[in-house]
């Protein structure tokens, strides 16, 4: 294999025994160095570029030198020290741990005789290739020093990063949670309850226990309802409410009673039931129509005493007629009034109905049983003044030779000034 000559440079083949430039010993005498791959003579000890020394033994070394210096017939080659041996170690300098023998071995090392200028071999300690120490210039040790502190600068804060992140979101997973568990318990809603143990089906065992326990509670409360809309009555929405103050259905039973108290005033029509739903409900949807209607029937209603002037003359015309007292019946009605339907009669017009209608042959006695008003309204107008509408029940009761029959009426009646305008009755 060609080779640049350790001494002058040139090519030159490593089998050659010398070097044709410069007459240097080739063959048997280089080492390449097994640190930085440079080649070098044997005789150097160390490498000239990295200073990196390589192990050689005595049997190896020997053979390099020449032949008449060898050890001749089995005799003990004499080695004398000379008095200033030129020693390769000597260029690596002082180490302690040399001190220790199993981190060197004995090499052979060459030395000049000054007398016979012939290259004797002694053997003499050199460092352990992995002990020795590489002369790494100032500059390039800070160099490294600087990057290994920035990798670990580096690498300290990727790790401080990571571990912020997944800090931050534990932090964000266990606030939304907690937030929505709020919000679901504020919600009241059987959906959003759900929705919660779906997504958080890992949450605090408190959350979940008070989730379920608010959908068995919204459960048991939607059963009452049902019952409670079936029945439909004030006294069942009262009673609900008062056993759910805080329910969902609150303002929407309001509304409910709200309506069943209208509809009972207004079926009764009267002055007490529409004041009394004004008492009921002080901020109902119906009380400005209460108080038109309260003001229409103030207006119409009769005082007590225009009430028993007209239940008074109703009275003395059936008063009359039970007895055939014709006075009675004259004074009870107006010269000309409304009797059943006809308009101009006159109280002969009732005496004859009680000939031809109620006095039969067999009828012995008649008696009319009047009841408690149902309704007394006055109605007032320029032209004719002041007059009242009466609704009274009556029964007449009838005795006749084979029994006594009894009917059911409804009288209407209209009296002015204490007289009667017009009557009339039906069978109910």
């Amino acid at each position: 294999m060609i080779i640049k000559c350790p001494e002058c440079g040139h090519q030159v083949s490593d089998k050659a025994p010398v070097c044709p430039s410069c007459g240097v010993e080739i063959a048997g005498h280089l080492i390449k160095c097994s640190h930085c791959g440079e080649t070098y003579l044997k005789e150097e000890g160390i490498c000239p570029n990295c200073h990196h020394s390589e192990a050689v033994s005595q049997k190896s070394f020997i053979e390099s030198l020449p032949k008449d210096s060898r050890q001749e017939d089995g005799e003990e080659q004499v080695v004398e020290e000379s008095e200033q041996p030129i020693n390769t170690t000597s260029e690596i300098g002082s180490n302690p741990a040399m001190t220790d023998s199993s981190s060197y071995e004995p090499v052979v090392s060459t030395e000049v005789d000054i007398d016979n200028d012939e290259p004797i071999a002694i053997a003499e300690p050199i460092l352990a290739e992995t002990d020795m120490p590489l002369d790494i210039p100032e500059e390039e040790k800070k160099k490294n020093n600087h990057v290994a502190l920035l990798v670990s600068f580096l690498i300290a804060l990727i790790i401080s990063i990571v571990l912020v992140f997944f800090y931050k979101q534990g932090t964000t997973s266990r606030n939304s949670e907690n937030d929505d568990f709020i919000a679901a318990i504020e919600s009241k809603d059987p959906q959003v309850l759900q929705k919660f143990l779906t997504d958080y089906p890992n949450a605090p065992i408190a959350h979940t226990d008070s989730v379920k326990a608010c959908l068995v509670r919204l459960k048991r409360n939607n059963e009452d309802w049902a019952t409670v809309l079936a029945i439909n009555s004030r006294e069942a929405y009262v009673s609900y409410l008062a056993s759910h103050p805080n329910s969902p259905h609150k303002s929407e039973i309001e509304k409910r009673l709200d309506e069943l108290d209208w509809a009972e005033a207004t079926a009764k029509n009267t002055e007490e039931s529409y004041l009394g739903y004004k008492e009921r409900e002080p901020k109902g949807a119906h009380n400005k129509e209460a108080d038109e209607l309260l003001k229409k029937l103030l207006d119409h209603t009769a005082s007590a005493e225009d009430q028993a002037t007209a239940i008074n003359a109703i009275r003395q015309l059936l008063v009359g007629m039970n007895t055939k007292n014709k006075q009675k019946i004259a004074g009870a009605v107006a010269s000309s009034f409304s009797f059943l339907g006809s308009t101009g009669a006159t109280a002969s017009n009732i005496e004859e109905y009680m000939r031809n209608r109620l006095y039969q042959a067999d009828v012995k006695t008649i008696n009319w049983h009047l009841g408690t008003a149902d309704e007394v309204t006055t109605e007032k107008s320029d032209e004719s003044g002041a007059e009242q509408h009466v609704a009274i029940p009556a029964t007449l009761e009838i005795q006749r030779e084979g029994g006594t029959s009894r009917k059911q009426y409804q009288l209407h009646a209209v009296v002015k000034e204490g007289k009667i305008i017009s009557i009339n009755w039906t069978a109910k």
